[in-house]
């Protein structure tokens, strides 16, 4: 019985030192082979690395390269813009050349911009030199652009840029070249790809192998020529260094990689385009080497744990069979250390690893991508990179899980089709041969969409481990906006060229016209003048030629102030000052400056108004004034005899509280615009046919100064034409109101009562009509005289008869005097009737008033104005005006004045002394106070005050007159009679402390009524 449990416990000790050494068996099987697939895991995931990293190395170093190529096509295209926009002008002196270049450079932000012309001359901003010695590649004839990194003032890294020049003279030479320094080091500032303490590298190279640049190149010493670098590496290949030499010199890219002062390094170059350079990218091996040790760790970290979990299993089943051996007991607490010890290893290898990992990919400024499949496609597992998350503004895997959508699910709609299919495209090709390589948008969490750059491989084992998908992101979003900033900076110098071209050729254009213009007047004035002093005897032969001469020095007056306008225009000075306006008076000023023209050229002419309720605003009259005189000096000039011109200003309601719209309206029956005009017609210097094809005289400047003044008073202008039929042009201004509505309320004396309107504008009888209907009347009308006459024999037939009748003077079958006449042998005297006309009345006022005509009303009418001419008594003529004191109150009126110019003086003196006026004469500012000082009180009334005098202007003499001591002569009025004719001007007299402003040429008329009210 003893002997059987010797026996069982013999063969217990077997069955446990069996199982002991078979558990270790099948540990070590599962540990080795775990280890050499994990092996070969990772010699296929550095397969995978190193193919992605040489693949991103050269789309590192070709985007930087390209960079580099486009900053050069920029300046090529700034300078040959520069050459494209010069004008003879500029090449008139060595002064005007040099304001070129200076205007230039500060355009397009170029350094030394110079010229060269065939005897070897530079030009530039501030200098003239000659000979070419430092600049002798320029001497050579160029077919295209040429870069040049000779040794400038010692430096490198100034580098010229050339181009030819054609077409171009200078004082009698060929200008051949143009060309502008370029600082390298800048250029590059912009393509950093990060600090050069995480070992990646960017320069530049000549073909030569110098570098272009004193940047640190790895541990090269700055500036060195890179070819005897790699020669004199500590592993120094041959066969790499002639590779290099010749790559180089045929401009071919390639990478090499050699050891230097203890450090590996991979070297990949690419060409610059258009040029003889170089792009270089040095990155230490390291940076791979580790970077492939963290993409396999945690393939490699998984396999070790799954061992150790099983040994331990194992040993715990030891344990439970060998309790009752403490030396058994001894080797597993030995063992459960000892592998306590490797799993902390383990943990602490695997995060050592993942810092690297951390610190290569920001080396490389990119974040890291790793993925597995089965032979299906199928993802087992994904992996982001920590730095790609916090490209995205995420911190932990919770916030952007290991899975492919967290990043799918960013993709911008646009590209997220097509990124996705190339991604799967990529995964299908066992081969492992295509390159998954896209740029897309991705949604971040804080900065909004931002570019990116992904190059992945695949790397397939035969083993059948798992494949591993291997990519690298590059955040390229910076560089997108320098590609879009030089589009938009390449797409915006064409157009400026383009706009630059236009200009020139129309001004150009402008010049032609205006020479023939200009020189139209002007042989008229000398001609006339010359006319004038051979018949000096036939004083009627001489005032036809004197009138003859005013037309034309008015009309060359005009074309001046035109040019002078839209100049000022250009340079901003033109100000819009708004001040209470009445839009009656605009209307009825506007008609009298034009009712001369009107009537010389034979025009019918209509003015009227519809739905004005706000006659009161506030606007810059003269401005308005301005606008609306060219648009109808243009319907005029371009109508014949017999054409129509009609003026018709529409209130609408579409205005904010406070505020009035109005449509502005001028319509004639001219020649008409061609609809490819049409497009142009606001441009500065445009005009369909020039004054030598259509006989009409021009600057083409009269719309482009509208529509500038339009756009400053905040509205807009629309033109409508056909050609033989006309034009309209509206103008739709907004202003704001600074009194109520006028009155809507009825008139009690005529409510209910009828009354006639006969005009034959339609847009008259409307608008007086709807004014009738407002105040309470009964309104009628017709376009016809004869009509008129009829409607007011059968109201009295009916006894329903008018109580007032509004009739237009101008009508087509009847005259309105005759209307008058018979109305007036129907109805008898008491009736009041009114006469409406767009035309000057007094010729026929005594006629109509002989008719029966009660009063007159200038058109457009407008409410307020019938309200008033109705609610006066209408039986009772105007009264007479009272007699107007005639000019000899001017007789002993003494004047002084300040003029400098002899022929002004002889003009002023003429005009004056013939008014009555006693003269006495400063030839200058300073020589008017000291008479002022020296006068007695009375001894001047008055003072005309020229403004730009040599030794002191008229604002500055004002002001010392101002502050004489004694009060009388310091108060004494002072006008300027002055060239400097704009608002500005005016403005800056009666700041300066004077009391009127008279613009040269003298206006006779004016001029009298300026010093009517001053000395009255």
């Amino acid at each position: 019985m003893g002997q059987q449990v010797k026996i069982r416990d013999n063969e217990k000790k077997k069955t446990i030192t069996s199982a002991v050494w078979g558990g270790l068996l099948i540990a070590s099987i599962l540990l080795i082979t775990t280890l050499w697939v994990s092996n070969g895991a990772r010699v296929g995931t550095s397969q995978a690395v190193n193919r992605v990293s040489e693949f991103y190395l050269e789309e590192l170093a070709g985007r930087r390269a390209q960079v580099v190529s486009e900053e050069l096509k920029s300046n090529i295209a700034y300078m040959e813009n520069a050459l494209a926009i010069m004008e003879e002008s500029d090449l008139a002196s060595q002064e005007s050349l040099r304001r070129f270049l200076g205007r230039v450079k500060r355009l397009y932000g170029l350094d030394k911009i110079a010229l060269v012309d065939e005897n070897g001359i530079v030009y530039t901003e501030h200098s003239t030199t000659s000979g070419l010695s430092r600049y002798s590649f320029l001497s050579e004839e160029m077919t295209g652009p040429v870069t040049s990194t000779a040794n400038l003032y010692g430096a490198r890294k100034q580098v010229v840029l050339a181009i030819p020049v054609e077409g171009i003279s200078f004082q009698g030479s060929r200008v051949t070249a143009s060309f502008i320094q370029i600082n390298i080091d800048e250029m590059l500032s912009s393509l950093t790809l990060q600090a050069s303490n995480n070992e990646t590298y960017c320069n530049i190279y000549h073909r030569s192998g110098e570098s272009l640049t004193n940047d640190k190149f790895g541990n090269m010493e700055p500036g060195s020529n890179l070819f005897s670098a790699v020669r004199d590496a500590d592993n120094a290949d041959s066969t790499d260094h002639q590779q290099l030499i010749q790559d180089f010199e045929n401009g071919n890219p390639g990478q090499i990689t050699f050891n230097y002062q203890g450090f590996q390094e991979d070297l990949c170059y690419v060409p610059v385009e258009g040029t003889n350079w170089m792009l270089a990218i040095l990155i230490r091996d390291n940076v791979i080497s580790e970077q492939i040790s963290s993409i396999s760790s945690g393939m490699m970290t998984r396999g070790i744990i799954q061992i150790i979990i099983t040994v331990l299993a194992m040993l715990l089943v030891f344990h439970v069979l060998t309790n009752q051996s403490k030396k058994h007991s001894r080797i597993l607490l030995e063992q459960e250390k000892e592998d306590g010890n490797r799993i902390r290893a383990a943990y602490a290898q695997i995060e050592k690893e993942q810092a690297a990992m951390r610190n290569i990919q920001a080396a490389m400024g990119s974040g890291l991508w790793s993925m597995e499949f089965n032979e299906k496609a199928e993802i087992i597992s994904c992996n982001w990179s920590d730095t790609f998350r916090n490209m995205l503004g995420y911190h932990n895997e919770a916030d952007f899980p290991n899975r492919l959508e967290s990043w799918s699910d960013l993709l911008h709609a646009e590209e997220r089709d097509k990124v996705l299919g190339e991604y799967w495209e990529t995964v299908k090709d066992y081969t492992g041969v295509k390159t998954f390589d896209v740029e897309y948008r991705l949604q971040t969490k804080h900065a909004g969409w931002r570019w990116f750059h992904t190059a992945g491989r695949l790397s397939r084992r035969e083993d059948g481990s798992p494949i591993t998908f291997v990519g690298l992101f590059m955040d390229i979003d910076d560089e997108k906006k320098m590609e879009e900033r030089l589009e938009k900076q390449t797409i915006d110098l064409q157009d400026a060229l383009a706009a630059a071209q236009h200009a020139n050729r129309a001004k150009t254009t402008f010049l032609n016209n205006m020479s023939h213009d200009i020189r139209t007047p002007m042989n008229a004035i000398i001609g006339f003048t010359s006319l004038a002093a051979t018949h000096i005897d036939n004083t009627e032969q001489v005032q036809d030629y004197l009138a003859k001469i005013t037309t034309s020095s008015n009309h060359l007056l005009s074309l001046i102030n035109d040019v002078l306008d839209m100049s000022r225009i250009e340079s901003g000075k033109v100000k819009i000052e708004e001040k209470e306006t009445s839009l009656p008076e605009i209307m009825h000023d506007l008609k009298t400056i034009v009712q001369a023209d009107i009537s010389s050229k034979q025009l019918e002419f209509f003015i009227d108004t519809a739905d004005v309720v706000n006659e009161h605003v506030l606007c810059d009259k003269l401005r308005l004034n301005q606008v609306l005189l060219n648009l109808l000096s243009n319907a005029m000039k371009f109508t014949k005899p017999g054409g129509i011109v009609s003026v018709r200003i529409l209130q609408k309601g579409n205005a904010a509280e406070g505020c009035a719209s109005y449509d502005f309206q001028v319509k004639d029956t001219g020649i008409g615009m061609s609809k490819e005009f049409l497009e142009h017609v606001f441009e500065p210097f445009e005009r369909e046919q020039t004054s030598t094809v259509s006989g009409i005289q021009g600057t083409g400047l009269g719309m482009a100064i509208t529509k500038n003044i339009v756009d400053m008073m905040g509205g807009t202008i629309s033109a409508d034409s056909e050609v033989g039929k006309g034009s309209t042009f509206t103008v739709s201004l907004q202003f704001k109101t600074c009194s109520g509505s006028v009155r809507q309320e009825v008139i009690p004396e005529l409510n209910g009562l009828r009354a006639l309107v006969a005009d034959d504008d339609f847009n008259t009888c409307s608008s007086v009509t709807k004014m009738l209907s407002t105040i309470g009347m009964r309104p009628d009308w017709t376009t016809s005289g004869k009509e008129a006459v009829l409607r007011t024999k059968l109201a009295e037939e009916q006894n329903d008869s008018y109580a007032a009748y509004i009739i237009d003077w101008l009508m087509p079958d009847m005259n309105g005097i005759e209307v008058v006449r018979r109305i007036r042998g129907i109805i008898g005297e008491e009736t009041p009737i009114i006469i409406l006309t767009a035309y000057d009345w007094s010729d026929i006022e005594e006629e109509a008033r002989n008719a029966g005509v009660t009063g007159f009303c200038s058109k457009p009418i407008f409410l307020s104005e019938l309200r008033e001419v109705l609610e006066s008594p209408f039986a009772s003529p105007d009264s007479e005006p009272d007699e107007q004191e005639e000019n000899g109150s001017f007789e002993g009126k003494k004047i002084l004045l300040v003029e400098d110019n002899e022929l002004n003086q002889e003009i002023a003196v003429e005009i004056l002394q013939e008014a009555g006026f006693v003269l006495d004469m400063a030839d200058d500012g300073a020589v008017a106070v000291e008479k002022m000082k020296a006068a007695e009180p009375g001894q001047y009334d008055l003072i005309l005050m020229d403004i730009q005098m040599p030794i002191m202007d008229g604002y500055e003499a004002t002001g010392q007159i101002r502050k004489l001591e004694n009060p009388n002569l310091a108060r004494i009025p002072i006008i300027a009679m002055t060239a400097n004719a704009f608002d500005e001007d005016r403005k800056a007299a009666l700041d300066a402390g004077m009391n009127g402003h008279i613009a040269k040429p003298i206006d006779v008329p004016k001029l009298m009524e300026v010093l009517g009210e001053i000395l009255k």
